[in-house]
């Protein structure tokens, strides 16, 4: 069964419904993709965010606190000796499950 319907216009418009636009997390001026899939046409929210959007991702309490020079050499200081392995070896399980293919056993 159909999550939902909606009309074509002569305009060559449709409207969402509303039920939709609260799944997809979408609203006026949104960018909607359209993909073909086999037999089918998907539409999905498309995947372009603004820097706005990723500092309030990756900062949800406000901007980080302003560093120094000197405080962000030291940092870079203390994290040289890191290799890429040993970076990794530092990530929660969680993050590895994502960064690392699917074993078959």
């Amino acid at each position: 069964m159909a999550l939902a319907r909606s009309r074509l216009t002569a305009q060559g418009q449709i409207s969402v419904p509303a039920d939709v636009r609260r799944k997809l997390g979408i609203g006026p001026g949104s960018i909607l993709e359209w993909d073909e899939e086999g037999d089918k046409i998907v539409v999905r929210r498309s995947g372009q965010f603004t820097s706005q959007d990723i500092q309030r991702a990756l900062f949800p309490d406000g901007p980080p606190k302003s560093r120094t020079v000197e405080e962000m050499k030291e940092g870079i200081r203390r994290c040289a000796p890191l290799t890429p392995m040993s970076l990794f070896a530092s990530l929660p399980a969680t993050i590895h499950a994502k960064l690392l293919p699917p074993t078959h056993s």
